[in-house]
């Protein structure tokens, strides 16, 4: 992790939530706010993924490719694998 400093005003609220955070997993307030914003990052990154591949639908960019995919559904194999 860096190592620079910077200040950030947060709410009481917040301050009480980091605290206890902390306080539950015995890590530095610096790490608990560092990996809350990794879980932010990954959550609007797989939001943004979400919405392209509902965006390609609605366009039917995906159409064709949808098509083969679904084909592969009837080629006789029994759901689980086995026949």
């Amino acid at each position: 992790m860096e190592s620079r400093v910077t200040s950030v005003r947060i709410t009481a609220a917040a301050n009480a939530l980091l605290a206890e955070l902390v306080g539950k997993t015995g890590k530095p307030k610096a790490q608990v706010i560092h990996e809350a914003l990794r879980g932010w990052e990954e959550r609007i990154f797989w939001a943004e993924v979400q919405s392209a591949f509902a965006a390609a639908r609605e366009a039917d960019e995906l159409g064709v490719e949808t098509e083969l995919w679904d084909s592969t559904v009837g080629d006789g194999l029994a759901a689980n694998g086995r026949e």
